[in-house]
């Protein structure tokens, strides 16, 4: 099995995340409390790891539902409704 796929794409999303405000704060609880470094750090990669790691599986299990053609719109549909939360417009209510 190839798994340079895995290793690229585990690259970016790493790279992608060290901004995030939740790691950030993480690390400065990591930080006041030295002797519990190694495990608030541990528990980060974990929880960051089985994070993405359920998301590839639901990925991989919904392709098998639907068509490369629905799910083009589909995900095209909730990328351009999370852009709308995104920018804060105030009026979007969702879709229900």
């Amino acid at each position: 099995m190839d798994l340079s796929a895995l290793t690229l794409s585990a690259g970016v999303v790493a790279l992608a995340e060290m901004g995030d405000k939740t790691q950030l704060l993480s690390l400065m609880l990591a930080a006041r409390y030295p002797k519990q470094a190694v495990a608030i750090i541990a528990g980060i990669f974990i929880a960051t790891i089985a994070n993405h790691a359920c998301a590839a599986f639901l990925g991989q299990w919904l392709t098998t539902l639907m068509s490369p053609e629905i799910l083009k719109w589909v995900l095209s549909v909730s990328f351009f409704e999370y852009r709308i939360v995104a920018l804060g417009a105030r009026s979007y209510r969702g879709w229900g």
